[in-house]
């Protein structure tokens, strides 16, 4: 059964390659039970370093769900609550609008121009040195969206604030906080907050798509990402916070049950919730230049598919139709066409 598993997943890799094919790792689990992990192409190019399971990638936007852990966590202690506003938890030169609540950021309903969507930042904003002054300065350059709460937009300059936020309130910074009560008490050794200076140990390069060619990924200083989007990690460790979400290790029942739970615009509280045929999905993509990133959870039956890639390049349809082979075991999501018996695979 495994083998045919196994034979179905390549065939969808295989099918989704096209000129340029998937580089990076996959886990495909149920339970606890991993039933497929592998790793494609090349972490360095340059050196033909190949991908492992263990190799490290930028995530971009998962790490708003390590982001959203850790102020659930902050509000079980007592040290903030959902419907507190914002401006009460950041410096007064932040000049925050008071009815922006904590609540409002998780969910993309703050109104908050948001710092990545600002004229030049691709070009231009993005290389630079920012700073938390620099973001600040992004963001109160344009006016609000909308008001707060009447509206829903994907929000960067949100989960910014909200890893200020959790520094604020934990007095140690954003890093060492999710280091403590996160990556280490669940073992996520190869996890962590990504640092300009760092020499990051099984690190994969970065590569963009030009045609059907192969090219090193455009210069970014990543310390301007920091809690939207500032994360490395491995498909290994994030299937430890899989895990971990079906116990009491990080927060109580109740509290991940009020984060999952979807809030009618495909969000719970900072993770991305809904359904999908019917059934519901959580977690979080993440994409930028030179890495994608894809965690999709189906927790009604455990199931998991974890991607990680080193190549912009989409991967959405590739995991949503992994995730249908474990779930249902028959079909190919991406032909439509059923797997009529083992010479098919083989084809």
């Amino acid at each position: 059964m495994r083998n045919q598993l196994d034979r179905k997943i390549e065939r969808c890799v295989q099918e989704t390659s096209g000129a340029v094919p998937f580089s990076g790792s996959i886990i495909a689990a149920r339970g606890s039970e991993i039933l497929f992990k592998r790793s494609y192409g090349f972490a360095s190019l340059e050196h033909e370093v190949c991908n492992t399971p263990s190799t490290k990638f930028r995530i971009w936007s998962i790490t708003k769900l390590f982001t959203a852990t850790a102020i659930l966590m902050l509000h079980e202690a007592g040290k903030l609550g959902l419907d507190q506003s914002a401006a009460e938890l950041l410096p007064d030169d932040w000049a925050l609008d008071e009815r922006i609540t904590v609540r409002h950021l998780l969910t993309h309903a703050s109104g908050l121009h948001s710092y990545t969507s600002s004229q030049d930042f691709d070009s231009k904003w993005t290389k630079l040195r920012l700073g938390t002054e620099g973001i600040k300065g992004l963001i109160q350059q344009y006016p609000p969206l909308f008001e707060p709460g009447a509206d829903r937009s994907y929000n960067n300059s949100a989960f910014y604030l909200l890893g200020l936020i959790i520094a604020q309130l934990s007095g140690e910074g954003y890093e060492q906080f999710l280091k403590r009560n996160i990556f280490e008490p669940l073992g996520m050794l190869s996890t962590g907050l990504e640092k300009n200076s760092a020499v990051i140990g099984g690190m994969a390069s970065g590569y963009a798509v030009e045609g059907d060619a192969l090219h090193k990924s455009e210069y970014l200083d990543i310390e301007n990402a920091f809690a939207a989007g500032g994360l490395y990690s491995t498909v290994e460790d994030l299937f430890k916070l899989d895990q971990a979400l079906y116990t009491e290790r990080l927060l109580p029942s109740a509290a991940i049950e009020r984060m999952l739970a979807p809030d009618g615009f495909g969000y719970g509280l900072g993770w991305k919730s809904d359904y999908r045929q019917g059934r519901p999905v959580v977690g979080h993509s993440g994409s930028y230049r030179g890495y994608r990133g894809e965690f999709d959870r189906y927790p009604d039956e455990r199931v998991c598919v974890i991607m990680l890639s080193n190549v912009d390049k989409p991967i959405e349809d590739l995991c949503r139709a992994i995730a249908e082979v474990v779930l249902d075991g028959e079909r190919n999501a991406i032909t439509g066409r059923l797997f009529e018996n083992e010479s098919l695979h083989n084809a």
